[in-house]
């Protein structure tokens, strides 16, 4: 079961990179910089979410 939280933690951490990468060529304070905040932030909660999860397994 574990291998498929890091397999989630994985594909997340792929899509926070792209991100990261888009986030350098757009303004600040546009609405694309806005969306690309708020996918963001979802990321870090469901990442959040899953680590939870795994610790709650191994406890």
């Amino acid at each position: 079961m574990t291998n498929r939280y890091l397999k989630d933690l994985n594909g997340i951490n792929r899509k926070l990179e792209a991100i990261h990468k888009k986030q350098m060529f757009v303004e600040d304070h546009t609405d694309e910089y806005k969306y690309l905040l708020r996918d963001e932030i979802r990321l870090m909660e469901e990442k959040n979410r899953i680590l939870d999860q795994m610790e709650k397994e191994l406890a």
